[in-house]
C-alpha cells in the first residue's frame, strides 16, 4: 500500500485471501468468521491510513494499462535481439533507452521494465531467465503437493516456509 502499486495491494489481499482459505479447510469453521473479519478489519485499516495514494491511482488504470502495455511491446522488441543471452544483470535500465519510444513517454526514464518476468529475459535471455521462474513453480507444486497429503497444516507451511516443504522433490 505504502509503494502505492495497485497490483501489489491486489495480489496482497489475494495472497491473505487464499492463506485464509487453504487454513480453513484444514481447521474448524469457527476460525472462518475470525479469520474473514480480521482480514478484511486488516485491510480496511491499511487502506485507512495508507491507501490515499493507491485509491487516487485507481482512477488512472486505463491510461496507465495503455503506458504498460506499449511498454510491455518494447521490452519484448528488446528481448528479441538477444533472446538467448539477454544483455545482463542489472543492465535494462542501460539497455532500454535504445528501445524506448514512443508511445512511452520519452520524458522519463524508464530503470525498471515493470514485469518481474521481461526483466528477467530482458537481462539473462529466455533460458537462463526462466530457471528462477521455474524453481518457483517447483517450489509450489510442491507445497500444493504437502499441503493435500497432511491432515492438518501449519502457520509456517501456510506461509511456505516449513522446513519439509523448502525440498524441491516431487516425492513424498
Amino acid at each position: 500500500v505504502t509503494t502505492q502499486s495497485r497490483m501489489g495491494y491486489f495480489a496482497g489481499l489475494v495472497g491473505c485471501s487464499v492463506v485464509l482459505a487453504l487454513w480453513v479447510t484444514k481447521v474448524r469453521r469457527a476460525g472462518l468468521v475470525f479469520g474473514v473479519l480480521g482480514i478484511f478489519g486488516l485491510a480496511a485499516a491499511v487502506v485507512t491510513l495508507y491507501g490515499a495514494g493507491v485509491t487516487e491511482r485507481l482512477v488512472s488504470t486505463k491510461a496507465s494499462f495503455d503506458v504498460r502495455n506499449a511498454l510491455s511491446v518494447q521490452v519484448w522488441n528488446m528481448i528479441s535481439v538477444r533472446p538467448l543471452l539477454g544483455y545482463g544483470g542489472g543492465a535494462f535500465e542501460v539497455v532500454f533507452p535504445l528501445f524506448h519510444t514512443p508511445p512511452v513517454s520519452v520524458d522519463m526514464l524508464w530503470g525498471k521494465a515493470h514485469s518481474s518476468y521481461l526483466a528477467l529475459w530482458s537481462e539473462f535471455g529466455i533460458v537462463a531467465g526462466s530457471i528462477p521462474l521455474i524453481v518457483i513453480a517447483l517450489a509450489q507444486i510442491r507445497l500444493i503437493w504437502d499441503y493435500f497429503a497432511r491432515r492438518s497444516v501449519s502457520a509456517p507451511m501456510l506461509a511456505a516456509v516449513d522446513r519439509k516443504s523448502q525440498r524441491l522433490t516431487l516425492t513424498p
